[in-house]
């Protein structure tokens, strides 16, 4: 249940802090950040912060309380502070020393903050970024996004030659694409596992969470394969985060297929519903881990024709 306290402020400015996720949530732009995919979060005491200036909210963020780390997300790819064109520098301010003082009252030791790739919103990320390094926080990782904007022009003609020509390779040996229904989640779940496994990643998601997401959000998370025959070459899981930003997440691909990289024909799929659905971004996550590259990895997304943009770690230590 909701408890909200209203603490004033400078030049009309007013702080909201809600102790739970309320029952009239903030107008989240982002799915990481909405109330029914925060609902489910169980990884600590979730404290919303809003900033009003007059019956306006301009800004907003999800702390959730750990035992000596404050943090956002919970359990996401990003959370972070979201804000509306109105939003002012010192709003921004006025939100984050609040959040930091009510930390402190925890005896918190620390704040981390994941924000989402700058491409997602490049003025938004801009005021964010410079309001959480004016307030006492640092850069703790600079990790590199990689989108594709999502345009009337084949996708193709952005192709490194390599690249389309492993694509032609696919499609020449008869790979087929394709939706799976939720039930086939627990196959998919073992399928990325392997695939991670063998690449030296883990999975960031259990089984039971990764089933109750793809059951609990139809529409949102949805499941692709390409398909050589009866084998599956490689599949991936897609998530809405709103009606502009489709994220690739989880995409693996099947040992023995690499003269062939599945996962380009995957890409040309993805990139073409992404069109007949009205997205405008294809967001095909990151290439780095906490700041590491992994060159392989850039170097193939790039060669999709990818785009780079930064998605930063923000962390501040209390006194």
């Amino acid at each position: 249940m909701e408890q909200a306290e209203w603490i004033g402020a400078s030049s009309g400015y007013r702080i909201q802090i809600s102790q739970g996720i309320p029952a009239d949530p903030p107008e989240a732009r982002f799915l990481f950040n909405q109330s029914k995919y925060l609902a489910g979060q169980t990884c600590g005491e979730p404290i919303l912060f809003r900033v009003w200036r007059k019956n306006r909210m301009l800004a907003f963020i999800y702390l959730f309380l750990g035992d000596k780390v404050a943090f956002s997300p919970c359990r996401a790819t990003f959370g972070s502070v979201e804000c509306t064109a109105a939003v002012t520098a010192e709003a921004l301010d006025l939100l984050l020393q609040q959040a930091s003082s009510f930390a402190s009252s925890r005896s918190l030791t620390s704040i981390r903050v994941i924000s989402y790739p700058f491409c997602y919103d490049y003025e938004g990320s801009t005021w964010i970024t410079a309001a959480f390094l004016r307030n006492g926080f640092s850069i703790q990782y600079a990790d590199e996004n990689y989108h594709i904007p999502v345009i009337e022009e084949k996708w193709e003609l952005s192709l490194h030659p390599s690249a389309r020509r492993r694509l032609e390779k696919c499609l020449a040996a008869g790979f087929t694409f394709g939706p799976e229904s939720a039930s086939y989640a627990g196959k998919a779940w073992h399928f990325i596992n392997t695939c991670r496994k063998r690449r030296g990643f883990p999975i960031t998601l259990d089984q039971d969470s990764f089933i109750r997401l793809l059951e609990g959000f139809p529409g949102v998370y949805q499941l692709f394969t390409v398909k050589d025959g009866a084998n599956t070459a490689a599949l991936t899981v897609t998530v809405r985060i709103n009606e502009h930003i489709l994220y690739n997440f989880y995409p693996a691909d099947a040992e023995g297929y690499q003269t062939y990289s599945p996962s380009i024909l995957l890409t040309k799929e993805l990139y073409e519903y992404a069109g007949r659905q009205g997205f405008k971004l294809l967001d095909l996550g990151i290439a780095t881990d906490q700041g590491r590259p992994n060159h392989g990895l850039i170097r193939f997304k790039r060669n999709l024709g990818a785009l780079p943009s930064l998605k930063l770690t923000f962390l501040k230590l209390l006194p």
